[in-house]
């Protein structure tokens, strides 16, 4: 019985024939073989390597006149930027200002939150963000939000 490179047993059900016209010949090709091969490249472990993280933040931004890089694909209900991380066999949704803070300036410090300084929630500027505590944070959004309120209402 003969059988693929990899062990495969080829059998009738088991193997598809392709005709290759250039050099005028059969292949006999293992299914299994060859599902495998489409799964790895579907998900990626076969192919075109990950792309470097800034590269990828820079490929989906639109930067406008104050400086604030605008996120060009997902953005959240609330307007933040969503980006798509692979981690192991699995994509999650991350929120991409904080993936490019991460990116180009470094880890985000353990208990604080990153603040936009620019009140745009799909900037992802890192020189737009400081990291701040989750009070500080919410205090000057509260500041933030009273001024706009004020201004709206005249």
């Amino acid at each position: 019985m003969n059988a693929c490179s990899k062990g495969h047993p080829l059998t009738d059900d088991n193997v598809y024939v392709v005709f290759d016209r250039t050099r005028q010949r059969e292949w006999r090709r293992c299914r299994q073989c060859a599902l495998d091969y489409q799964h790895a490249h579907r998900s990626r472990r076969i192919g075109r390597p990950p792309k470097n993280p800034q590269l990828r933040i820079l490929d989906h931004v639109r930067i406008d006149s104050s400086g604030c890089w605008i996120w060009q694909s997902t953005i959240s209900p609330k307007g933040y930027a969503q980006i798509g991380v692979r981690e192991g066999e699995r994509v999650r949704s991350k929120i991409a200002h904080r993936y490019a803070y991460e990116a180009f300036v470094g880890p985000i410090p353990e208990g604080l939150e990153l603040d936009h300084l620019c009140f745009v929630p799909s900037c992802v500027n890192p020189a737009h963000l400081e990291p701040v505590t989750h009070e500080e944070n919410q205090k000057r959004a509260q500041a933030r939000w009273s001024v706009v309120g004020r201004d709206s209402a005249a």
